[in-house]
């Protein structure tokens, strides 16, 4: 019997979580580690940018500007 698309997209993401798996010294059925990093890298800017408009809102604020 051929194999649908489905079924080929299902062996090549359990090989892709295999491999982050085994590079990550996890269990493929664990994605925290995997992505944790990723995640915290891609919240590193947006926390930057929300703290320096927060700066710039508190500062408008004292000189008496909007």
């Amino acid at each position: 019997m051929p194999c649908g698309w489905l079924e080929i997209q299902d062996r090549l993401a359990r090989v892709a979580a295999e491999q982050l798996a085994l590079q990550a010294g996890t269990e493929p059925t664990d994605p925290e580690p995997a992505v944790a990093g990723d995640v915290r890298q891609a919240a590193e800017p947006l926390e930057t940018g929300l703290a320096s408009l927060s700066r710039g809102t508190q500062t408008g604020r004292r000189n008496g500007s909007r």
